[in-house]
């Protein structure tokens, strides 16, 4: 297995992100389209201006469930002001993407963005 495929294999089947936040005040967000192929769910809790749950829900290519996997990693625990600060650049330098891959980390960004925007409405 190369690299990238055991890295994405670690993000996407060992990350206790997966699923739908149902307790409790929930922000979602979604990226992409069915049609596309390429979709992200973002279900935030936040208490205190921190991120304090977070599950997704993916559907495409393995880059972008991966994609969605970091990301939820990523912002657990952080304030909303960091959480936003993470780039799509950063996402893909993280998971060593390939061009043809860029559109999986701005699909998980446009996401979170998505649910914060219902957040602060």
């Amino acid at each position: 297995m190369n690299k990238q495929r055991e890295l994405f294999y670690q993000l996407i089947m060992q990350s206790p992100h997966i699923g739908v936040l149902t307790q409790g005040v929930v922000y979602g967000g979604q990226a992409g389209r069915l049609q596309q192929s390429d979709v992200i769910q973002l279900y935030l809790q936040i208490e205190n201006a921190k991120i304090s749950d977070v599950k997704f829900q993916a559907q495409g290519s393995a880059a972008t469930l991966a994609a969605a996997a970091w990301l939820s990693a990523a912002i657990m625990g952080l304030s909303i002001k960091q959480a936003t600060a993470i780039t799509a650049q950063q996402m893909s330098e993280a998971l060593q993407l390939k061009y043809e891959n860029h559109n999986s980390p701005l699909l998980a960004i446009d996401a979170l963005a998505k649910a914060l925007e219902n957040y602060h409405e």
